[in-house]
């Protein structure tokens, strides 16, 4: 199955929007333009469908709603910079999201962890466990 990206519906993608911090239209249109650049061949939001799919299947095992929003908004942003031929592109993704989590003002924080975020996007680019709990990353 894949999205089409002309027609996409954000309540089949995000489960709850209000549980994956209201992401707004200015932020959704920004994610979808990053990962709907035609180079992109797996990076892309079909990736990021996946990922979320198959989260939501394993969230109910969450008893920390908080945590559940943070790792949401970790599939969302971690791969939005994607240059195969960088190095660094899980650092590049955490400054757009640093640059999302500023925008959000007095909810980020209650409920965001800016830290946390960074080091789960950072554990995407070798596969490791962060200093977090969070298995999904891995």
């Amino acid at each position: 199955d894949h999205l089409n990206i002309d027609n996409i519906d954000t309540s089949k993608i995000i489960e709850n929007e209000k549980d994956c911090n209201n992401v707004s239209v200015y932020w959704f249109s920004k994610i979808r333009d990053y990962y709907s650049q035609t180079w992109r061949k797996y990076h892309n939001l079909n990736h990021i469908y996946d990922y979320l799919s198959k989260f939501n299947e394993v969230h109910k095992f969450y008893s920390d709603q908080i945590d559940y929003i943070n790792c949401c908004l970790t599939i969302w942003f971690h791969d939005i910079i994607y240059t195969p031929s960088r190095p660094d592109n899980e650092e590049r993704s955490i400054e757009i999201f640093n640059d999302f989590y500023e925008n959000m003002d007095s909810y980020n924080s209650k409920v965001l962890n800016k830290k946390k975020v960074n080091d789960y996007i950072l554990g995407t680019k070798f596969h490791f466990k962060s200093d977090y709990s969070s298995d999904i990353f891995e």
